[in-house]
């Protein structure tokens, strides 16, 4: 995985007010009135909103309430606000962060319908795939581009031969989604005993899908060792790490399998099984997954920051 995405003007998130950048949409007749950089009006946070997490969730809910017909933003200024606004959504529950899409939706489809010679509708959408659903992205969440790709693979603003990207894509978005049990699937382990998935465990499991030889894998695999909570949990036994391989290349697993820790599960994926029934989306390498005590998700293809995030939760 190329751990070198790149977002221009990706905001870090401070609780004081944000400015909101109006977009582009307006009815076919009316003046459009360009805004330049800088003037953009600000999201005032009410004075009696004093927590700094209710802070962030006002932001979330209320960053596109200026959004009005008449209204243009330059490409390179849309990118700059909408890399802001995916960093409102990391900082808030999932629930509020997937209000906060949908309201979105339906503003840019109401800017549609009043002029479909704008291409806000066109370019939100292409920057939700770009944040929400690159596979190398910082801020990647498919429960977040999930709304779009829904909505994308039936408008009657996206063209017809288009439709069919979204709706696939909407279809990876749905396996694993947190809250479910996990996919389960067969693999051999370094021993050639038969496991599966969700055999029974104690305590969460860390999913891992690595390739052998992989620089990002060898990266990954040394932040998860050297945290503190991934320690703690570890040597209180409420922790298992599955690491599987989910190619074909055996001998080069074979010959780089004892790169990874011995008190794992390593195993592979005998027969490719996972990749051809699409038990799980692999866009990337490597892949983590943090399951409950019931096998369900809790993490889909998770950062590694994330995953630290919520170990540090358990327990």
């Amino acid at each position: 995985m190329d751990l070198m995405f790149s977002m221009k003007n990706t905001l870090l998130l401070t609780v004081p007010a944000i400015c909101l950048v109006m977009a582009a949409c307006g009815g076919n007749n009316a003046p459009k009135a360009v805004l330049a950089a800088g003037t953009f009006p600000e999201v005032h946070i009410p004075g009696v909103i004093t927590d700094p997490q209710e802070r962030v969730s006002y932001m979330a809910a209320h960053y596109w309430d200026g959004l009005t017909v008449g209204m243009e933003l330059d490409p390179e200024q849309l990118e700059s606000v909408f890399g802001t606004y995916a960093s409102i959504l990391g900082a808030v529950p999932p629930a509020e962060a997937r209000a906060s899409v949908e309201d979105l939706l339906g503003r840019i489809i109401a800017c549609e319908a009043a002029d479909t010679t704008s291409d806000f509708f066109e370019n939100v959408s292409s920057l939700a795939g770009k944040y929400f659903y690159d596979p190398n992205s910082p801020l990647r969440d498919e429960e977040l581009y999930l709304p779009f790709a829904e909505t994308l693979a039936s408008s009657q603003y996206v063209p017809e031969e288009k439709r069919g990207t979204y709706a696939y894509d909407a279809g990876i978005c749905r396996l694993n989604r947190p809250g479910t049990v996990a996919s389960d699937f067969w693999f051999i382990d370094t021993r050639g005993r038969r496991r599966h998935l969700l055999e029974p465990t104690s305590g969460y499991t860390l999913l891992i899908f690595s390739n052998p030889g992989c620089h990002a894998c060898g990266e990954t695999v040394s932040a998860i060792v050297e945290a503190p909570d991934y320690q703690r949990l570890r040597a209180a036994g409420e922790l298992s790490v599955v690491n599987v391989y989910p190619d074909e290349d055996l001998e080069a697993w074979k010959a780089h399998v004892g790169e990874f820790p011995k008190d794992w599960t390593n195993g592979f994926d005998e027969g490719c099984s996972i990749r051809a029934n699409l038990n799980y989306s692999l866009r990337a390498i490597p892949s983590l997954y943090l399951l409950d005590k019931d096998k369900r998700v809790i993490l889909k293809d998770a950062t590694i920051e994330k995953l630290i995030q919520e170990l540090q939760k358990i327990g």
